[in-house]
């Protein structure tokens, strides 16, 4: 959710005027650049990825390179930002917990299977 947001606003600051200063690069210790993003739902071209440690700080395109970060040219590459299941069977939230510690991000889920979950959990 984090990097979603930092995408968007990061989004918003690239579309001002002329006046708007540009958005500091943000701390990062690795940079994939000119790669596409596959989210599980679209297609991001020529994408910049900032990564600080194990986190994802920044999506998007003509980000900047922090100083002293290691780049990795991604032309022709695509990166995803964790592992796809698109076979799943969730009976409940621990199930979801689980996925996530062995690197599953997201879940292809039927919709209907997803509001029942959801609705049992509260959310």
């Amino acid at each position: 959710m984090r990097s979603l947001l930092l995408a968007v606003a990061s989004l918003c600051l690239s579309c001002g005027g002329s006046q708007t200063r540009p958005a500091p690069v943000p701390k990062a210790t690795l940079a994939f650049t000119h790669v596409r993003v596959f989210d599980g739902e679209r297609v991001l071209v020529d994408q910049d990825v900032l990564v600080d440690g194990t986190t994802i700080v920044a999506v998007g395109s003509n980000l900047g390179v922090p100083a002293g970060a290691t780049v990795v040219d991604g032309t022709g590459k695509t990166l995803l930002p964790g592992l796809i299941d698109a076979h799943v069977h969730v009976h409940d939230a621990a199930a979801l917990e689980q996925a996530l510690v062995f690197g599953v991000t997201r879940h292809v889920l039927e919709p209907q299977l997803a509001t029942k979950v959801a609705r049992r959990h509260g959310a």
